[in-house]
């Protein structure tokens, strides 16, 4: 991890209409005290008001009231915090059953689009979606360092509490990961656990996300040898006044990276956050923005700023300019699919182009292998298929990449059959500027699942002598 945030990297801020638009079954605050009330009816009275919202409820709760005793005060907290207890436990089962589902392509798009941007998510949700999407997503980093590695949600989510120890082979014990998205869990996280009476957060811990959406069995096993799932969730509740929640370090740590990183904002996009002004921290965080930045909002129903309503309405009150990326049922799918549209529009000005210094360097594309392989991803050249008519990914054997004379190309072309291909059909850095000079998308192959894939972005890349021009991509289509 760096030891400063890069600076102009593009922001995103996540809230519960993230997660609902991944899978319907995950809950936004008034519909989680709905069943909250229900699953502890008969423990808890939940005697919320008609109108009133389930936050408003909750930060009473935990409230001293002057003209109640102190032991009625002391007896509403419990109550309080048994509801806070709760709140993981009906999380954990709704992240399961949204995890029978495979992850939707917008989200896997959207997935290799931040890990190319390099971007920053604040995110408030406690769920790990997010992460399982990641886990899925068969996106690779490292190139750049010669040292690929298969990307996992727990690469990407820092600052973070430190993780319980690798206790087999196969567990993903691998550190944080700098050169791709990185994701702060503002409000903590399902995956984070510490002693309830720790107030500085010395007890903090946190286990691995090994799951994926689509299948309900880990990458590998999730035994929780070191106890640490025994303990209580680090969640910080959906209350008005949450100072006194903020008092462990990882708090103090988050919001004061959040606060460094969104100074230097090269964008700032609100997805599905509301950005109530009754949470005052979250507010100031994003009024934090430079004064030239135009904030973004994707949203269902975005509001207005004349007269002020929704989320546009309460920029304008934080003095922010603000326009409407996209709104209406479909925002967040509709706003993913503008931005491949734009990136692969893009492409063909990307400055890798100018940065290369032979024009006849191979294009690559890095692919994820199978989970637990020893190797965990391979660099691919990129040939044209003629009977396929279009592009095919060749992973190149790992041990040729060490100590060649020869380019990557030359290698697989003499490992074909005698006229399978011409050494013309593999695309180099020129042809690959050729190709998609008018903008249209560079597809191609995927050489183990068969899926289309978009380039969205390039980079030069340099291993021992060879010089590459890497394609990032993303899943193709809508």
């Amino acid at each position: 991890m760096s030891e400063s945030p890069l600076p102009g990297r593009p922001v995103y801020v996540l809230e519960a209409g993230f997660s609902k638009a991944i899978n319907a079954e995950m809950p936004i605050t008034n519909e989680l005290g709905i069943e909250l009330k229900s699953r502890l009816a008969g423990e808890v009275t939940l005697d919320m008001r008609e109108g009133q919202s389930f936050e408003d409820w909750l930060t009473l709760q935990i409230t001293p009231m002057p003209f109640l005793s102190g032991f009625a005060n002391s007896r509403r907290f419990a109550d309080a915090e048994r509801v806070i207890d709760e709140i993981a436990a009906v999380l954990d089962q709704r992240v399961e059953r949204a995890s029978e589902v495979e992850s939707p392509r917008w989200l896997r798009q959207l997935v290799a689009l931040w890990d190319f941007e390099r971007a920053v998510v604040l995110t408030f949700n406690y769920d790990t979606l997010l992460e399982r999407a990641v886990n899925c997503s068969g996106t690779v980093t490292g190139a750049r360092l010669n040292a690929l590695q298969f990307l996992l949600g727990d690469h990407v989510v820092f600052p973070a509490p430190p993780a319980t120890q690798a206790q087999f082979l196969g567990d993903t014990g691998a550190p944080h990961n700098a050169e791709s998205m990185q994701v702060l869990k503002l409000h903590g996280s399902l995956a984070w656990y510490w002693a309830g009476a720790d107030k500085n957060g010395s007890t903090l811990a946190r286990v691995r996300e090994k799951h994926v959406l689509g299948s309900l069995t880990p990458l590998t096993s999730d035994a929780d040898f070191s106890g640490a799932t025994k303990l209580d969730r680090y969640l910080i509740p959906p209350v008005t006044s949450k100072d006194g929640y903020y008092g462990s370090y990882l708090a103090n740590t988050l919001w004061r990276s959040a606060r460094a990183i969104v100074e230097t904002a090269s964008s700032l996009t609100l997805v599905g956050y509301s950005l109530p002004l009754e949470d005052r921290v979250a507010s100031q965080l994003i009024a934090e923005v430079g004064p030239t930045i135009t904030d973004g909002v994707v949203d269902q129903s975005p509001g207005s700023t004349e007269p002020r309503e929704g989320v546009l309405g309460r920029l304008a009150t934080l003095g922010l300019k603000a326009e409407v990326t996209v709104s209406g049922h479909q925002s967040l799918p509709d706003f993913v699919s503008n931005k491949i549209k734009e990136a692969t529009e893009a492409l063909p000005r990307s400055i890798a182009f100018d940065q290369i210094e032979r024009q006849s360097a191979d294009v690559v594309v890095a692919i994820a292998k199978k989970w637990g392989s020893p190797n965990p991803a391979s660099l691919c050249v990129l040939v044209w298929d003629n009977a396929e008519k279009i592009f095919a990914a060749y992973p190149v054997d790992r041990s040729y990449m060490t100590g060649s004379s020869m380019p990557y190309r030359s290698s697989i072309h003499n490992s074909m059959p005698l006229g399978a291909r011409e050494i013309e059909d593999f695309v180099t850095a020129d042809r690959l500027r050729q190709i998609i000079a008018g903008g249209q998308p560079f597809v191609f192959r995927h050489p183990n699942s068969q899926e289309l894939l978009v380039g969205i972005g390039a980079e030069r890349i340099k291993i021992e002598r060879w010089e590459f021009l890497q394609i990032k991509w993303a899943p193709a289509g809508a």
